[in-house]
Parts: structure tokens; C-alpha cells; sequence
């Protein structure tokens, strides 16, 4: 009988030295052994969710994107990632940089470009659901320009951002002079102070400068100059997540989150169209 109580004493010991209780554990610093397996699970094969958030840069401008990212990618982009259940984080960058950053691997996502936008950047993966539907217009302050897809503009002078490669295709054989900055506002300023003649730029995104500024003079003209679809972007290396993605972008449209967030972004901006 002795033999037997010393025999189970001696295996009760060493199973406690293998496996700590929770006290011991949480003395020591050590991670309990189930946060363990649920961490593990997260990379477990078959499940492709990363492990670190996915940096995600931005480079247009309100009302699609701001430094409180409240615009309609942002809260379209953390809506999409929450659904898909992929951990993300924003950050703003100029718009001709954003697809270079993430080609060579310093960002993993981009967006939302046109499709031709991929041809450019060899190790991009698009996420085929549209994000967006941008809308490329005409503005200007002099009376006699009436239609800049109608008229002859050889002899004006053209103003556009950098790295919109929508923009490029649309002066291409129209103007003489094109000038080119860093950002819509600006383009809109030096319309203003007559130091061009057609200012291009995205339709909201130019009519929320022109509230913002005040510009009165500037109108924008009836024809829109282009329209085109455009899409997210992954570095190859997250191309298996893009399906993931365009399902849950597909889900934030079918329940009605995508209109609302449109309808609340661009609701004052209609006022008065």
C-alpha cells in the first residue's frame, strides 16, 4: 500500500514540474498554454489570414481620403478588411509614389486605381471588384470655353496632378502646354490665378476644392472627359487575399453599407448642383 501512495506522489510531482498551473504561469511572465494554440491556429495551414496588420496607402484626396480617414475609400477600405477579417492599417501618400512603395514591398496595398494602373508595377495584384467609380471633368474660369471635349484646345494650357494616369491619356494630343503638380489644390489655385486656362481633375474631389477655396469663378464644364472603374491593389505576395477581399467589398455593397457611405460623403457637395 505504501508502495503504491509513493508511486502516485512521485508521478503527481512530476507532471506539475511539466505542466505549471495557471498561477505559476502568470508568475513567471510565460504565455498560458491555450493563448498558445489560439495564436498558432492563426497561421495553422489553410487559414491565410497575415499575422501583422497589412499597410495600406492612400494618395487621393477628400472626399475620398483624409488625415482623419473618414473619407469614402478609408471607411470603405476598413469596412472591406473588418468583413474579410484582415488586420489593417492606413496612411496617406502622394498618389504618383503609392504604387511604387508598394511594388518594391515598403507598402502592401494601394488604391483604388484603374486597371491599366497594374501594367506599370509588375509584382501588383488586383483585387477584381471595383472600389470606386472615378469621373474625370474639365474646369475652368474663361467664359468662351464651352465644352473642352467639343472645342479645339491645342492652343490652351492644361493642368493636372502627377501619377493619374487616367489624366495623361485624356491631354494627350489636346494641349500644347500641360502642367503638372503635386496635388488637385493646386491645380485649382493656378486655374484661379489665371495661370492656366483647363484645370482636369476627379469630379468630387475638384468640386470639394472649390467649396473649400471659395472659388467662385471656376465652373466646371457639362462633359465628363472619362469615366472608368478602379480597384484595389495587393503586393503579390498578400495575391492570395484579393479574392477574400472582393468578396467582402461585394458583401459591403449588397447590404447597402456602400450607398450610405456615399450618400453621407457626397450628400453637401450636391447642394446646390
Amino acid at each position: 500500500m505504501k508502495t503504491i501512495v509513493i508511486t502516485t506522489l512521485v508521478c503527481m510531482i512530476a507532471l506539475a514540474g511539466v505542466f505549471p498551473s495557471a498561477s505559476a504561469q502568470a508568475a513567471s511572465g510565460a504565455t498560458p498554454s491555450a493563448n498558445l494554440s489560439s495564436a498558432q491556429g492563426l497561421a495553422s495551414e489553410g487559414d491565410n489570414t497575415p499575422l501583422e496588420p497589412l499597410r495600406f496607402v492612400v494618395g487621393h484626396h477628400p472626399p475620398y481620403s483624409n488625415q482623419e480617414q473618414t473619407g469614402i475609400i478609408d471607411r470603405v477600405l476598413i469596412e472591406t478588411f473588418k468583413r474579410a477579417g484582415i488586420p489593417l492599417t492606413l496612411r496617406k501618400a502622394p498618389l504618383g509614389r503609392a504604387g511604387n512603395l508598394v511594388n518594391s514591398g515598403v507598402e502592401d496595398g494601394c488604391g483604388p486605381r484603374i486597371a491599366e494602373f497594374s501594367a506599370h508595377f509588375p509584382n501588383l495584384v488586383r483585387v477584381e471588384e471595383p472600389a470606386i467609380t472615378f469621373e474625370m471633368v474639365a474646369y475652368t474660369k474663361q467664359p468662351d470655353i464651352r465644352d473642352f471635349a467639343g472645342d479645339n484646345q491645342a492652343g490652351y494650357t492644361v493642368g493636372h496632378v502627377f501619377g493619374a494616369i487616367m489624366l495623361d491619356q485624356i491631354v494627350k494630343g489636346y494641349s500644347k502646354t500641360t502642367v503638372k503638380l503635386r496635388n488637385p489644390r493646386q491645380v485649382l489655385q493656378l486655374l484661379e490665378q489665371d495661370r492656366i486656362d483647363i484645370a482636369i481633375a476627379e469630379r468630387w474631389t475638384g468640386l470639394e476644392i472649390l467649396k473649400s477655396l471659395g472659388l467662385k469663378n471656376v465652373r466646371m464644364l457639362p462633359t465628363p472627359l472619362e469615366r472608368k472603374p478602379a480597384y484595389f491593389y495587393l503586393h503579390r505576395d498578400y495575391a492570395h487575399l484579393a479574392p477574400r477581399i472582393a468578396k467582402a467589398l461585394r458583401s459591403v455593397k449588397a447590404d447597402g453599407t456602400y450607398a450610405k457611405i456615399m450618400n453621407q460623403s457626397l450628400s453637401a457637395l450636391r447642394t446646390g448642383l
